[in-house]
């Protein structure tokens, strides 16, 4: 299929994830709940099987693009 949608659990490993991310917030000026969704993908990636963030928010794919996260991009 085109695309594999679950629902993730808030969990221990994605809060941690987020508070790493969100301190690039600043930086590229993305949203603090923007943390919470790269975080859960950061946290249900593996090196073999990451997940890919889709987006149309500019500061939020900077952001994605310092840590070297894959990203999607809709306009």
């Amino acid at each position: 299929s085109l695309f594999n949608v679950s629902i993730l659990e808030l969990n221990e490993a994605t809060i941690n994830e987020a508070e790493k991310f969100i301190q690039n917030a600043l930086i590229y000026n993305f949203k603090s709940m923007d943390s919470i969704i790269v975080g859960t993908a950061l946290a249900n990636s593996s090196e073999q099987d990451k997940m890919i963030v889709v987006t149309a928010d500019k500061a939020l794919k900077a952001g994605m693009d310092a840590i070297d996260f894959p990203h999607v991009s809709v306009n």
